[in-house]
């Protein structure tokens, strides 16, 4: 070999070497055999720039249990190139993706890879790789974690009587809450409404009964601690007590023109705070739902106990009440057109037992009867009684004042009734007659 041979075989050696250390320190001094060694250079032509590598941000996307899509960036310098993403680290091993073909263009190339066969809630390394001819290039460590499996309660595990097992937290809380959420239904006389646990002032910890049930209690049937606002349940409480409580009203009956006007006697109504109060937070914090009956106390009213008699002629019938509650009721017969009951306002003003009539009108007359004898007669006006007959049953009721059996102005009342009548009902009380 000359001298000038030896001399430029050691150039070239210098040279190689210089490109190898350069792509050497592009990428940290690190070593990778995913991609293939570089050519060997041209001494004779100027060394070629390094490939730069970037990563956008995220440098991984669509991760999932078991992969996702890398992403990279490479800038060749016009050369062209192969690169490759090396996976891992030292202590787990390293892998390689495929090779991918660069084309010698001038700028950044997009370089991607999807992954497929990860595990689960495992962080994984990756890095590009890239060798053109001016040496490998190594990019900085990159890392995504794929999603873990989702953690399940253990079967047979129930919240506020709800089954719950293999379910995931979310799910769980979700069903739970929804138990929870139930309106509670209140019932009085036929009425039903309801309120929400959120409008009685009602929470449930159910976070923390997951977080018990997560940490492998032996109890399968996880207590959910329930908190109850005592002054949200005391307003609505209040709030009902507004709604059906009322104050105790004696009836009366008066006559208005031709028709009699009652006012029917009302018990006083106070809603029971207290119970009410506990059987809402005892509901609220038990898993089921049953039923409110309204706890109420009735007070009847204190009335004096007065009695009135009303007579209406439309129905032929009368009506004894005690402030303004119907004692006893019966069909009568009252006068016939031409001679009839009068509408009045009147009371009892004297009684005899036994008790005969005599005729006022002479015989020949129309209107004429024998005397008649009964057993109990009360006078209320001008010749007219309330008394018994023995008429037959069918002669009392409406329309009987236009029947056989009509009076002379009188009531004819079944003789059962007028005997309760005449010895309960005392002189004076209140008698009226009216159309209805």
């Amino acid at each position: 070999m000359t001298k000038l041979a030896t001399i430029t075989t050691g150039l070239a050696a210098l040279l190689a070497s210089a490109v190898l250390g350069h792509a050497a320190s592009a990428s940290g001094g690190a070593v990778s055999t995913c991609t293939p060694a570089p050519p060997p250079a041209d001494p004779a032509l100027p060394a070629p720039a390094p490939a730069v590598v970037a990563y956008p941000s995220p440098s991984s996307t669509e991760v999932t249990k078991t992969g996702a899509v890398l992403l990279a960036s490479v800038d060749t310098m016009g050369a062209a190139g192969q690169v490759a993403f090396e996976l891992g680290d030292t202590t787990v091993g390293l892998r390689c993706t495929a090779v991918q073909a660069l084309p010698a263009v001038t700028g950044p190339q997009a370089v991607t890879v999807r992954l497929r066969s990860e595990k689960p809630g495992t962080t994984v390394h990756f890095r590009v790789v890239v060798t053109t001819a001016a040496g490998q290039v190594v990019g900085a460590d990159q890392a995504f974690t794929t999603v873990a499996n989702a953690t399940r309660l253990a079967p047979g595990t129930t919240m506020l009587g709800v089954r719950v097992g293999y379910l995931t937290p979310a799910a769980a809380r979700a069903r739970v809450l929804a138990r929870f959420a139930r309106p509670l239904t209140f019932t009085w006389h036929g009425k039903i409404w309801h309120a929400t646990p959120k409008q009685l002032g009602a929470q449930a910890d159910v976070d923390g009964a997951l977080a018990r049930a997560l940490a492998g209690v032996s109890v399968r049937a996880i207590p959910v601690v329930i908190t109850v606002d005592p002054a949200k349940v005391a307003r609505y409480v209040a709030y009902l007590d507004g709604l059906y409580s009322r104050p105790a009203r004696v009836g009366t009956v008066t006559r208005v023109g031709r028709k009699a006007v009652l006012v029917t006697p009302q018990t006083a109504l106070a809603v029971q705070a207290e119970r009410m109060q506990a059987i809402i937070t005892r509901t609220l914090q038990s898993a089921s739902r049953p039923p409110i009956e309204l706890l109420v106390t009735e007070t009847k009213p204190a009335g004096p106990g007065a009695l009135f008699i009303v007579v209406r002629l439309d129905e032929q019938s009368l009506t004894l009440y005690k402030d303004g509650a119907v004692v006893l009721t019966t069909p009568v017969t009252t006068g016939r057109p031409a001679l009839p009951t009068p509408v009045g306002s009147y009371d009892i003003a004297w009684r005899r037992s036994p008790y005969t009539f005599i005729s006022p009108w002479p015989q020949g007359n129309p209107y004429y009867y024998p005397p008649a004898h009964v057993r109990w007669a009360m006078y209320f006006f001008d010749n007219d009684f309330l008394h018994d007959s023995y008429e037959p049953a069918g002669a009392y009721g409406k329309g009987s004042n236009y029947g056989p059996y009509a009076s002379h102005g009188c009531v004819h009342v079944p003789a059962g009734v007028m005997q309760v009548l005449y010895t309960t009902v005392p002189d004076h009380t209140p008698l009226i007659v009216v159309d209805s």
